[in-house]
């Protein structure tokens, strides 16, 4: 069952990263920043819950791209994880949204 559970949520975060998005014009333009350490702490530990071993996810970060709705940030990157056998299957993207307070601070992921 878990198993099961894992397949859908990693189908669902991977169709994230693959839909169309804002024209790439904006993009290309748009400011990118790394992630601060609290955000990857948050990120980590919301999606390394999903995982068959959280303690061994292994997470490739890169630079958010500052395109903002409602407080909201969209963003992409990759996580590895280890298979039933105990072995990496090897980088995948994931799909994730970045949040900010009514103060401008990133408080969750």
């Amino acid at each position: 069952m878990r198993t099961k559970n894992l397949t859908y949520v990693s189908l669902v975060l991977l169709c994230g990263c693959s839909t169309a998005g804002p024209p790439s014009e904006l993009l290309s333009s748009a400011e990118r920043r790394e992630l601060t350490p609290i955000e990857r702490a948050s990120l980590t530990a919301a999606l390394a819950q999903t995982l068959k071993d959280p303690n061994a996810a292994q997470f490739k970060w890169v630079p958010v791209i500052m395109l903002e709705r409602e407080g909201i940030f969209d963003y992409c990157g990759y996580v590895n994880g280890r298979n039933s056998y105990g072995g990496y299957v090897g980088f995948q993207k994931f799909y994730a949204q970045i949040s900010k307070n009514d103060k401008g601070q990133f408080t969750r992921g």
